[in-house]
């Protein structure tokens, strides 16, 4: 049985992509996964984790110096990285002991003639390129991003699409809403996907209605502060992050779920996040800007309604909040068929299928 490597700049219990790929590749390679520690929480016998201290760039530096180290403990036969984070020294490992590399890019970071872009971008644009360019197999989060990718570095070969559909056996979505209407935002706390609208809108919706984030990030504080000054502050909850596993049950238990993007960037406008599948999957209905990969998966479901981030007004959001409330059973009639539609069965063979081949 072959061995393969996982690596992940982050928790594995908090990373849904890559704890997906883990639990698609256990029956059939020998695979460790190698990650930082976050949450206090019991681990697998193949999960290593590291405590990561010191400043940004020490931390990542250091967690490098891991990589090599359990590499050459393991001597894997294929080292997977996850983002681009690690895609450096996984390509430097796959060079120096034959080791075949895996490439999973999280994102689309090439740089745009109308952006300007700072010298860590460019830095790890550089190191991703490498890593890329060289792997044995390269993954992407969706076929336009794949169709972008083969484009910007000359690739001979597409990058493999795999959507980010969660995995939702033995997980209880069964759960009993909350009393209130719900919206929830679930991923990383940053500004710039709207989430201050969310903290606004509620200024607008009906007493009975409540705001819920799930997720931490580096605006996870500003947005506590944000909240704690707020006129309708009790009617806002801040979860902080949960283990992958807790995602699921925690949405469903809500009513509407939020997806916020900028407008610009490739990575953006290309973008393909988990949202857009978690929420269905606890049997939400959502509403997301109109990135045209968002409208082009749902648009045929009626389970979303979009909004433009540059056009439309909080008074605008909220609104589209009201009409799904009170047309509920039209925005989910077609939830389970999406469910259905769009599985993670399928792209775990596709994973499978693709690597058994390199």
């Amino acid at each position: 049985m072959k061995k393969i490597l996982s690596v992940v700049y982050d928790d594995i219990l908090a990373d849904p992509r890559a704890s997906k790929f883990k639990k698609t590749l256990l029956s059939s390679y020998s695979l460790h996964t190698l990650s930082v520690e976050v949450i206090d929480a019991k681990r697998e016998n193949n999960d290593i984790t590291f405590k990561c201290t010191g400043g940004k760039y020490a931390k990542l530096f250091k967690f490098w110096i891991n990589i090599f180290k359990i590499y050459r403990r393991l001597r894997p036969d294929i080292v997977l990285a996850h983002n681009y984070y690690v895609a450096f020294p996984c390509f430097l490992l796959s060079k120096l002991y034959g080791a075949k590399l895996v490439y999973d890019a999280y994102e689309l970071y090439v740089p745009e003639k109308k952006q300007k872009f700072s010298f860590r971008y460019y830095l790890f644009y550089f190191l991703e390129r490498v890593a890329i360019k060289n792997a044995d197999l390269v993954f992407s989060a969706n076929i336009e991003r794949s169709r972008l990718m083969k484009k910007a570095y000359k690739l001979d070969v597409t990058p493999t699409p795999i959507l980010n559909i969660p995995i939702i056996d033995n997980q209880n979505t069964d759960t009993v809403k909350s009393d209130k209407f719900t919206i929830v935002y679930e991923g990383a706390i940053t500004f710039n996907r709207h989430l201050k609208k969310l903290v606004d809108v509620i200024e607008f919706l009906p007493e009975d209605f409540m705001v819920t984030f799930i997720g931490d990030g580096p605006d996870f504080d500003h947005l506590k502060a944000i909240v704690s000054e707020h006129p309708h502050k009790n009617r806002i909850n801040c979860l902080g992050r949960v283990k992958n596993t807790e995602i699921l049950p925690l949405l469903s238990k809500c009513h509407l779920g939020f997806v916020g993007y900028p407008m610009e960037g490739l990575n953006n406008i290309y973008c393909s996040p988990n949202k857009i599948y978690e929420y269905p999957a606890a049997g939400l209905p959502f509403i997301s800007t109109n990135q045209s990969p968002i409208c082009t998966i749902t648009g045929d479901y009626h389970i979303c309604e979009y909004y433009n981030p540059n056009r439309d007004s909080i008074q605008d959001i909220a609104n589209l909040i009201i009409k799904i409330a009170n047309n509920y059973s039209y925005y989910t009639e077609l939830i389970s068929k999406f469910n259905t539609e769009h599985s993670w069965e399928v792209e775990a063979i596709k994973i499978e299928e693709v690597i058994r081949q390199i």
